[in-house]
């Protein structure tokens, strides 16, 4: 279990005041709240269109280069040699080597073609919609989301085949930040001096919280006391990755829809 990397800042508590200056993440609360702009800016609303633009293209590439590379092959044949056969020819060619047609070659030649239409509408698709769910996500966060500046928890996370991450405690509008700073002061202890404890909260947080997606962030949220029963109501736990600290040290925290799962997004200030 290591302690946190030096490059992530110190969570400061610094408690507003009626005649005094908002708090940085109540300023940021109110730009995205007011400023679809500013909304856009730091938050890219999700959509399945932008993954079916990267499963086609990375699909396609790993086709063509098939195709490619059994062109080239197909070169240093025999058969080909003597009728004269060019490397167009080859590439372009569905028929097999008993003259008889190929489904294996036809998905080589025409496989690329179909899929990158396919991403390629799927982007168009995907730029069509933005504004819309741009709109929706702000009128959603509007709602319900709010901008916090969490309270990191002093272990780093592991699981096999991934990257470490950060564990963060978002105190959310009806928690008591003092309350919350001074129970993640006894956990960290305990994660620390318990090796049980710290392995279940490793697997239990991954579970809940961690993604597949090795380059991204873990950008999901949820209740604290969902994973540690003594944990402070109305806090949420959040495990970022580097990239996500790397952004900055705000999140902001969202449900998109009424009764669904909470989005929490590393924002810079």
């Amino acid at each position: 279990m290591s302690s946190i990397p030096p490059r992530i800042p110190p969570r400061i508590h610094s408690p507003s005041n009626g005649g005094g200056p908002a708090r940085p993440e109540v300023a940021l609360e109110q730009q995205l709240k007011s400023d679809p702009k500013r909304f856009g800016d730091v938050v890219a609303p999700s959509s399945a269109w932008s993954l079916v633009v990267g499963i086609g293209i990375i699909a396609g590439l790993v086709l063509l280069v098939r195709n490619v590379i059994s062109a080239f092959v197909s070169l240093g044949n025999a058969r080909n040699k003597a009728a004269g056969a060019t490397f167009f020819d080859l590439f372009a060619s569905t028929t097999g080597r008993d003259g008889s047609f190929s489904p294996g070659l036809w998905l080589l030649v025409w496989g690329p073609l179909i899929l990158f239409a396919i991403a390629i509408v799927a982007a168009l698709i995907d730029k069509a919609t933005s504004a819309g769910r741009l709109q929706r996500a702000q009128q959603a966060f509007a709602q319900s989301g709010f901008v916090v500046d969490p309270i990191v928890i002093p272990v780093q996370l592991t699981r096999t085949n991934d990257a470490s991450v950060t564990p963060l405690l978002l105190v959310g509008p009806t928690a008591s930040a003092q309350q919350a700073e001074a129970w993640v002061a006894a956990f960290a202890n305990r994660l620390q001096t318990s090796p049980d404890e710290f392995a279940a909260f490793s697997k239990a947080a991954f579970s809940a919280l961690g993604s597949s997606v090795k380059s991204g962030d873990c950008e999901k949220a949820v209740a604290a006391d969902t994973l540690v029963p003594d944990a402070p109501a109305g806090a949420f736990f959040k495990i970022s990755r580097e990239k996500g600290l790397k952004i900055g040290r705000y999140v902001a925290v969202w449900a998109s829809k009424p009764s669904g799962p909470l989005r929490a997004v590393h924002i810079a200030a």
